[in-house]
């Protein structure tokens, strides 16, 4: 039996796992709040806010989760080999280390937003600097 290549394989898995995502960004409320000339400072940070949350919720679990199916992977199929049982252990260490960047880029983005004097409850909403008011004008 032939087996199929790398590149089929890959391009297997980046469709089906990239066909979610479209639909997620579609379903979920747009990243920019307003149209053309109503648009003003606060709906800058309102932006930037939906981006992140975004990434950091929607992006970045589904990734980490499939480096971590793939590391455990490589590492009951290693057989005692050394390198991929370093290789293995790399790709878990690092996919560690990216989540805890990414959450301690989060945290930072919180700080930084209520310095700028946004609500600092961690909600849903935790980027709005600027009052209901104001972000309708």
């Amino acid at each position: 039996m032939k087996r199929m290549p790398l590149k089929v394989w890959t391009l297997l898995f980046i469709i089906l796992f990239a066909i979610p995502f479209f639909v997620l960004a579609s379903s979920t409320e747009p990243l920019v709040p307003c149209t053309g000339l109503e648009c003003n400072a606060c709906h800058i940070f309102e932006m930037l806010g939906r981006a992140f949350d975004f990434i950091v919720l929607n992006i970045v679990p589904p990734f980490a989760l499939i480096m971590f199916v793939i590391s455990g992977i490589m590492f009951f199929t290693a057989m005692g080999d050394p390198s991929k049982l370093d290789k293995s252990k790399s790709i878990m260490i690092s996919t560690v280390i990216g989540i805890a960047l990414i959450s301690l880029a989060w945290a930072i983005t919180v700080q930084i937003y209520s310095i700028f004097g946004a609500d600092e409850s961690y909600t849903k909403d935790w980027w709005e600097i600027c009052s209901e008011e104001e972000s309708e004008e």
